[in-house]
C-alpha cells in the first residue's frame, strides 16, 4: 500500500512526508520536562506549610489522600493517553499535559489572602491526575529517539533524559523556591509558577519538535489490533480506558509472552514504587512534624535526592547501552532497600539527608524496566507501552499516600512513642521492596524475552513470522 492511501494523521493526503526542520533529540525535550517538575517538586513543600498552617495536623491525610486519589486518576488514564500519542503525536498531549500542571497555582497566586485557596488548590492538583503520568509521554519520547536495530539503547537514553532534567529540578528547585518564596512574597511566587508554566506550555506546542515517527514502518491503513507480525501500525483507539490494559491479556496485540513479562515488570513497578511513596510524599512532611523544620529546609532533602539521582542517572546514561537492564534493576532495588532501612533506623535529621541520598539511586530502576518493556513490543506502540507501565507509578501512588500518610500521622501523634513506631511507616517500605526483589529474580535476559515475544535484540522490529 501506497503512502498516499495512508489517513491523515499530521500529514496531508497524497503528498510526501515532510521532513522536520528540527530533529527530535534530548537537548530539545530536557527543558521541558525540566521545568515541568521545577514548577511542582520545589513549590509543594510551601503548598504543605499551607496546608498545616489551615488544617494542623490534618494537613498529612490531606496531601496524601490528594496524591492518592490523583495517583487514581492517573492510574485509570496514562495506557490511554499513552497510546493517545501513538496516534496525534507526543506534543500535544505533552503541552496540555504541562497546563493542567500549572492550575494549582492559579487560586494561590490571584486569590492569596481568600483562606479556602489552598483548598482549591489541592482540589486543581488532583484534577491535575486526568493528564496522566508525568513520565508516560517523556519516556515515550526517548523510545522514539533509539535507532532501529539499537532499541536496547532506550535505557540510556531515558537515564540521560533523566539526569538533564528530572534530577536537576529535584538539586536545583527547592533551594530556589526557599529563597524566591522568602524575598518575593507567596502571591508572587505562585504568580512566576503558572507563568513559567505557560511559557513552558508553548514551548512544547511551537517548539520541541515532535519525536512520533509517521511512516510506512509505524502507520498502515489498517489499525486494528492484530497479531503483532501482520500488522506494525498503532492498535486502534478506544474511548474505554480498561482496554488499554488489553497488552496484560495473552490475546492483547503484543502476544502472550510479552503479556507475561509486561505483568512481571508492572508488579516489580508497583511494589518499588509504593515504597519510593516515603522517599517523596513523606520524608518532608516527617521532617517538618518530628523534628520541626521549616518548609525551606525540609525542602532541601528534595535537593539530596536530586543530586544523588543527577549522578547515578549520568552513571547509566553513559554506561546503560551496554549493561544489562536486570543489573541496573538490581542496583536501584538495592538502594532503595537500603535508603529506606536507614529511614527506618532515624533517630537523629541528619540521617534524612543520608537516606535519601541513598534511597535515590533506586530512579535507575525505573529507566531499565521500561527500557525492557519498550524492546517486547514493536515501536508504534511505545507510548501505549510506556503509559502502561508507569501507570503502575500511578497505582503505587493510589495506595501509597494514603496508607503511609495515615500511618505517619497517627504514629506522628504521639511525642514520645518508641522510634520504632513513629519510623513504622519506613519498615514497611522495605518489606514492598522486598517482594519487589523477590518479583525481579524471575525476569529473564532482555535476549531470551525478546525471542520469546518474536523480536531479535539486534533488531527493533518484529521479526518476521509465517502466517
Amino acid at each position: 500500500m501506497a503512502l498516499s492511501d495512508l489517513p491523515a494523521a499530521g500529514l496531508a493526503t497524497n503528498s510526501p512526508i515532510r521532513l522536520q526542520r528540527r530533529r527530535p533529540s534530548l537537548a530539545w525535550l530536557a527543558p521541558a520536562v525540566f521545568f515541568q517538575f521545577f514548577c511542582s517538586l520545589g513549590p509543594s513543600a510551601f503548598l504543605q506549610d499551607d496546608l498545616k498552617r489551615r488544617h494542623g495536623t490534618q494537613a498529612v491525610i490531606l496531601w496524601t489522600w490528594t496524591m492518592g486519589l490523583r495517583g487514581a486518576f492517573s492510574f485509570f488514564l496514562s495506557p490511554g493517553i499513552g497510546a493517545l500519542t501513538d496516534h496525534w503525536g507526543r506534543n500535544p498531549i505533552f503541552a496540555l499535559q504541562v497546563l493542567m500542571a500549572a492550575m494549582p497555582a492559579l487560586p494561590l497566586a490571584i486569590m492569596s489572602d481568600v483562606a479556602w485557596s489552598v483548598d482549591l488548590a489541592l482540589g486543581l492538583m488532583l484534577l491535575s491526575g486526568l493528564s496522566g503520568s508525568q513520565f508516560t509521554i517523556p519516556f515515550a519520547y526517548c523510545a522514539d529517539l533509539a535507532p532501529r536495530g539499537e532499541a536496547n539503547k532506550v535505557q540510556a537514553l531515558i537515564a540521560r533524559m533523566l539526569a538533564a532534567s528530572f534530577a536537576p529540578s529535584f538539586i536545583i528547585g527547592p533551594p530556589v523556591w526557599k529563597y524566591l518564596f522568602e524575598y518575593l512574597g507567596s502571591a508572587t511566587c505562585w504568580a512566576l509558577v503558572a507563568g513559567i508554566s505557560v511559557v513552558n506550555c508553548l514551548y512544547v506546542w511551537l517548539l520541541l519538535p515532535e519525536s512520533r515517527k509517521f511512516s510506512a514502518h509505524s502507520l498502515t491503513a489498517d489499525a486494528s489490533p492484530k497479531t503483532p507480525s501482520n500488522n506494525t501500525g498503532p492498535p486502534q483507539l478506544s474511548r474505554n480506558p480498561f482496554r488499554y490494559f488489553r497488552l496484560f491479556t495473552a490475546s492483547g496485540p503484543a502476544g502472550p509472552e510479552a503479556a507475561r513479562l509486561l505483568r512481571l515488570i508492572s508488579s516489580i513497578v508497583f511494589f518499588l514504587y509504593a515504597a519510593k511513596v516515603n522517599f517523596i510524599f513523606c520524608v518532608v512532611l516527617f521532617a517538618e512534624q518530628r523534628f520541626g523544620w521549616s518548609p525551606g529546609n525540609a525542602g532541601m532533602l528534595l535537593s539530596m535526592w536530586g543530586c544523588f539521582q543527577f549522578l547515578s542517572m549520568a552513571v547509566v546514561g553513559i554506561v546503560g547501552k551496554r549493561v544489562d537492564e536486570r543489573i541496573v534493576s538490581w542496583v536501584g532495588l538495592v538502594s532503595a532497600f537500603l535508603g529506606l532501612l536507614i529511614l527506618f533506623f532515624v533517630v537523629r535529621g541528619w540521617m534524612l539527608f543520608l537516606g535519601m541520598a541513598v534511597g535515590a539511586i533506586s530512579m535507575i530502576s525505573l529507566t531499565a524496566l521500561t527500557s525492557y518493556a519498550g524492546c517486547l513490543v514493536r515501536t508504534s506502540m511505545h507510548g501505549e507501552v510506556q503509559g502502561l507501565i508507569t501507570t503502575m507509578v500511578a497505582l503505587s501512588e493510589v495506595f501509597g499516600p494514603p496508607v503511609f500518610g495515615s500511618l505517619l500521622a497517627t504514629t506522628l501523634q504521639d511525642p514520645d512513642a518508641p522510634w520504632w513506631i513513629v519510623n513504622l511507616p519506613f519498615g514497611i517500605g522495605v518489606l514492598c521492596v522486598l517482594v519487589a526483589m523477590m518479583l525481579m529474580t524471575r525476569l529473564p535476559h532482555i535476549s531470551k524475552a525478546m525471542s520469546l515475544c518474536g523480536r531479535n535484540l539486534d533488531q527493533s522490529v518484529l521479526l518476521e513470522q509465517s502466517s
